[in-house]
């Protein structure tokens, strides 16, 4: 799981979100699966955002940006970011309103503080 493998490795785990919410919705109500799986959508991509953003060097920055902005537009992630509700004092409150107002500059610079917080800084970049 690097980021030169490229960023959609990193966020592969979407698929298998979609899956999940298709299996649920068959045996469960929409209004009690969004809930579960738009803060689960939330709560995987701000723990990917972070190990992304901690592995990135100074010439994919440009890359990773437009990803970034991309991806805080797309429609799973703006439904999930609906139903996130963190419940410990570990889960993220600023990074989900970063991702709410698309700003997509900053999410990358608190991803990478906390990365660097969490992992330590990257030998490569």
């Amino acid at each position: 799981m690097k980021a030169t493998n490229g960023a959609e490795t990193l966020f592969g785990f979407q698929s298998a979100l979609d899956c999940a919410e298709t299996f649920l919705l068959e045996h469960m109500a929409q209004e009690k699966v969004d809930p579960l799986v738009g803060h689960a959508r939330v709560t995987y991509s701000i723990i990917q955002l972070i190990r992304y953003c901690g592995q990135l060097k100074g010439k994919d920055l440009w890359v990773a940006y437009r990803f970034i902005a991309d991806y805080l537009n797309s429609d799973p992630l703006r439904r999930g970011l609906s139903h996130y509700a963190p419940t410990s004092p570990g889960e993220s409150r600023l990074l989900p309103w970063l991702m709410e107002k698309n700003l997509a500059a900053l999410t990358m610079a608190v991803c990478y503080y906390k990365a660097t917080k969490r992992y330590g800084r990257s030998k490569s970049g």
